[in-house]
Order: C-alpha cells, then sequence, then structure tokens
C-alpha cells in the first residue's frame, strides 16, 4: 500500500495521518505510542509506525475490540474539507511567543486533547502575533492553526466575539464529531484574552459534570444554548462531555432538559401565546395523523404518540419502523422536523424505550 507518513512526535506519542491509494482507504487517522528514546532517536518512529499500520490495513477489516464486529468506514474516518487537510498537514504559526501578553491553556493530555494559546497584544489593544501548540486530532491542530490566522491583526475586542462556529467555518466546515475541537479553539482564545485583562473565566468557576474530559456544566449551557443543541450526542460531540466512561449521561440529560425548558420559558421578542400542554397534545396528534403516519404506514409502519413533558415528545415506532436501524434518522430528520415546524420549534422528539 505504500502509506506516507506525516505527522508530529511529542514525549512518548507519535500522532500522524497515513493516506494510501484512493481506492483502497482514502484515509486513517493514529494515535501509537513510540519509544522515542535518545538511543533509539526520532528518526525511527515514523518507520516503526509504517509497519505496523501496513499490518493493521492488511489484515481488515477493523473490529471493535469489545463486540468484536466490524466498523463502518464511516465509524472509523472522517472527511475533511481541503482547509482542514492543509492546516493540518502545514500549520502556521505552531510554538511560543516569548513573554506573550496573555496565555490560554484548556484541555489536558490525560484527556486527550491540550491546546496553549499565546498572544502578543500592543499598546493599541490590537493583536499583532499568535502562536500555539496543540496535543490532538487533525481536527484539532487544523482548528488552531486556523485560529492563529483569523486573530492575528484583529482587536483584543473584535477577537473575543469569534466563536466556534467562526472556526469551523473557516475551515470549510468540521465532521459534527469533531466540533469540540472548534470550541477548544475559541476556549484558549477566551482564556487568552482574559489572562490578558487579567480576569477569572467564569467557566472555570463551574460545577465538574464530565471528569473523563473536566467539562463544567457552565460550558454545558453555554454549548447548548449558542449551538441549539438537542441531544446527549450533540453535547459530546461538542464538548467531549459524555465520551469518557459514560456516567455523566444522566446528567447531561437533566442539564439538557433544564435549558432547553429555560429557553422556551425565555420572553419573546414578540408576544406569544403559550400553548396549554392539552392544546400541545392536540396539535402534535394532529400533525401526526395528517402528515407523518401516511409516510410511515407506506413502508410498513407506525407511530404512537406516548408522552408530552414540556418540550420533550416521547413516542413509539410501531411495525416496520420499530426494528429499522434507521428509527433514529427518522424521528431525528422527519418526526421531530415536521413537529418544529407545525407545533412550537423548540420540540424534542424521543423514543419510548
Amino acid at each position: 500500500l505504500d502509506p506516507k507518513i506525516v505527522g508530529y512526535a511529542s514525549r512518548e506519542t507519535f500522532y500522524g495521518i497515513v493516506k494510501v491509494a484512493e481506492n483502497d482507504l482514502p484515509k486513517a487517522h493514529f494515535f501509537l505510542t513510540v519509544p522515542l528514546t535518545e538511543d533509539r532517536g526520532r528518526e525511527r518512529g515514523p518507520v516503526f509506525v509504517t509497519l505496523t499500520l501496513v499490518l493493521i490495513i492488511r489484515r481488515g477489516p477493523f473490529r471493535s475490540p469489545l463486540s468484536g464486529q466490524p466498523f463502518s468506514a464511516s465509524s472509523i474516518m472522517w472527511e475533511y474539507t481541503d482547509k482542514v487537510k492543509q492546516h493540518f498537514l502545514e500549520p502556521r504559526n505552531v510554538g511560543e511567543i516569548e513573554n506573550p501578553s496573555g496565555t490560554g491553556d484548556v484541555g489536558s493530555l490525560s484527556c486527550g486533547d491540550a491546546l496553549k494559546l499565546t498572544i502578543k497584544v500592543d499598546d493599541n489593544g490590537i493583536i499583532t502575533d499568535a502562536k500555539f501548540k496543540t496535543f490532538g486530532c487533525a481536527s484539532a491542530i487544523a482548528s488552531s492553526s486556523v485560529l492563529t490566522e483569523m486573530i492575528k491583526g484583529m482587536s483584543v475586542e473584535e477577537a473575543s466575539r469569534i466563536t466556534n462556529e467562526d472556526i469551523a467555518e473557516a475551515l470549510g466546515g468540521l465532521p459534527k464529531e469533531k466540533m469540540h475541537c472548534s470550541v477548544m479553539g475559541r476556549e484558549a482564545l477566551e482564556a487568552a484574552i482574559a489572562d490578558y485583562k487579567g480576569v477569572i473565566l467564569p467557566m472555570a468557576e463551574g460545577e465538574v459534570v464530565c471528569e473523563c474530559f473536566g467539562v463544567t456544566d457552565l460550558e454545558i449551557i453555554r454549548a447548548i444554548r449558542e449551538s441549539d443543541l438537542r441531544s446527549v450526542e450533540e453535547i459530546t460531540n461538542f464538548t467531549k462531555a459524555g465520551g469518557g466512561c459514560g456516567k455523566c449521561e444522566d446528567r447531561l440529560r437533566e442539564i439538557l432538559q433544564e435549558t432547553v425548558e429555560g429557553i422556551a420559558a425565555e420572553p419573546k421578542p414578540r408576544e406569544e401565546r403559550r400553548m396549554t400542554t392539552l392544546q400541545k397534545i392536540k396539535k402534535i396528534e394532529e400533525v401526526l395523523e395528517r402528515e407523518i403516519r401516511p409516510t410511515l404506514r407506506k413502508d410498513g409502519g407506525d407511530i404512537e404518540l406516548v408522552d408530552v413533558d414540556g418540550d420533550f415528545v416521547t413516542v413509539s415506532l410501531r411495525g416496520a419502523c420499530s426494528g429499522c436501524h434507521s428509527s433514529n434518522t427518522t424521528l431525528k430528520e422527519y418526526v421531530e422536523k415536521k413537529l418544529r415546524e407545525q407545533v412550537v420549534d423548540t420540540l424534542i422528539v424521543e423514543e419510548d424505550r
């Protein structure tokens, strides 16, 4: 397969990207412990990695170490834009500024991702230089690289308004599972600006919900509000919370429900008469009967309303839909979308288990 290795060595871990023939395997990412001691030398690392990867690729398919089931291609590879590849393979502004005006340190090596951002600010409040050091995946490196390019020449106030969505957009988009990398970039920028101003970020004072990745409740609530998150899976994609041992998933669900209900209860710009629970149930039943059931019945399926609790709608899929592997897609992309369009735009549809 003649894989070409490009990557970076950090302490005892070599991270990189392997590129092989397009028709065989477009891309794969890996973390691998490599002995980078003085007697072996850094040059030996890539050689060792190359041999190991050839064995892994030829042995295929990739299987889960827990279930033994093969992974699908989409579960082990990410589709990156050309911008992401460019900033990963040729990152800009790598390093650390000497005597920086502000430093932002987020994440940790033990959690899998870490970013140190240093900035230089002149007397007029303009960011004249920015450098980064990142330990993480291709998306983390690319997000950090493009961020330094974005903020150079900006005023501190302008830079403080950059969102994780802005970072992802500058890269031409990121896989949804990698959005937390853009969030890490934004957090590092906020920390660097706070350090420059001599203030403490409120996020540092929150309650730690995810011990695996050190994510606080304030960070989770902010992500839900800013990125309109509506599931625990989305929270994990944007914050990494719940991506480790999974013990915090119940707490994440609680925070999600409380936050979503809080958003729905906030005063709207124009006066709207709030639906009663009975009105909401009646409206949901009408949409189910008029539009959703006929479509599902064409494929041998059906749907029943089980419960309505605030903005959370519990349904039960019947017939062919109950055992369909695409049932979650049906719920989110069709049922939830229809109910949001025609009943209330904050509804969250869940399947009765």
